[in-house]
Formats: C-alpha cells, sequence, structure tokens
C-alpha cells in the first residue's frame, strides 16, 4: 500500500488535512486524519521517515491554494490530483471541476453532461466517494429542488463554501 504525505492544516474552517501522493493531492478531510494510512506531517510533532521532498511540495501547495480560495483570492485549483475511481466517477469528477466558481449545478444535469441522463442517483454516489472536496468541488452540486444533498464536511460547511463563493462573486461583479 503506498504512503501518503499529510499536510494538516488550520483555516476558518478548522482543520483541512491534504494527503499526497508523488502523482498529486489523492485526499482532502476536514478534521483529523487516518495516520495508519501514512506519513505524518512535521507540524504534526511526530518523528517522520525520510520526508518525500515531492509529496510535501504538492501538500504545501495544495493547503496555499485552499488558503487562497478560502480568501477569495483564488477561483481555480492548479495543484496536480491523483484521483482514484472508476470511469464513471472520472467522469463524473471532471464535469464537477468545470462548474464554475459561484454557480451550482443539479445532480441530474452533470448525470446528462456525462452522458447517462437518469443516473442523477449515481452522481451523487460519485460525488460520496469524492476523497478531494473543494479542489475537486462537490459542493457546487445541489439537488433539482434547490436543496444542498449531502457533503463530506457536513451541510454546514457545504453551505459556507456556497456562501463564500456567492459573496466573492457578487462583490467582483459590483466592482467593490
Amino acid at each position: 500500500m503506498e504512503k501518503l504525505y499529510w499536510q494538516v492544516t488550520e483555516f476558518p474552517f478548522g482543520k483541512i488535512a491534504v494527503g499526497c501522493s508523488n502523482k498529486g493531492v489523492r485526499v482532502v478531510r476536514f478534521g483529523t486524519i487516518p495516520m495508519a494510512n501514512g506519513l505524518r506531517s512535521p507540524r504534526e510533532g511526530t518523528k517522520l521517515q525520510k520526508i518525500p521532498v515531492k509529496e510535501a511540495q504538492i501538500a504545501r501547495r495544495a493547503a496555499a491554494e485552499i488558503g487562497r480560495y478560502l480568501a477569495g483570492r483564488l477561483k481555480r485549483f492548479t495543484v496536480p490530483l491523483d484521483l482514484r475511481g472508476t470511469l464513471f466517477q472520472r467522469k463524473v469528477w471532471e464535469a464537477l471541476q468545470k462548474i464554475p466558481y459561484g454557480q451550482t449545478c443539479s445532480y441530474r444535469e452533470i448525470a446528462r453532461q456525462v452522458g447517462n441522463p437518469r443516473a442523477a442517483r449515481a452522481v451523487g454516489m460519485a460525488n460520496h466517494w469524492n476523497l478531494v472536496p473543494i479542489l475537486v468541488p462537490c459542493h457546487r452540486v445541489i439537488a433539482s429542488d434547490g436543496t444542498l444533498g449531502g457533503y463530506a464536511g457536513g451541510t454546514r460547511i457545504k453551505s459556507r463554501l456556497l456562501q463564500l463563493e456567492h459573496s466573492f462573486v457578487t462583490t467582483h461583479e459590483q466592482g467593490v
């Protein structure tokens, strides 16, 4: 089993842990991280094996981009991702990355975009298995009736992320 390098950073929304392979970000978690699954960040105060340089660089870059996103200074992530999933899941995750900042899309609309208009529930499950929330913005997917649906960090965080994006889009449109 491949080990991941973890970077844990405190943000206004709480701690966010980023787990990286040498190819890119594999996991983003709200709160704590499972230590049986990989290496700890030096910020956690534990002894490490030799720190993998590439993984550490990717993790630091991801944390910095998340910080700039949460401050309203970044609308599109550029950090490399190492997504693992089925072909359908990867199609859904690719579609999620095309949802514009500050906008939402329904599960049904994503199902149509990936070529299976009757697969709204399967889109919901692909969102559930999205291990890199925020970077692959599953928070931008809502139910057809406008309700939020679920979210890995909870609907409170999903709502806060949508409000954050909306406030920065509104501020920018008003020229403030």
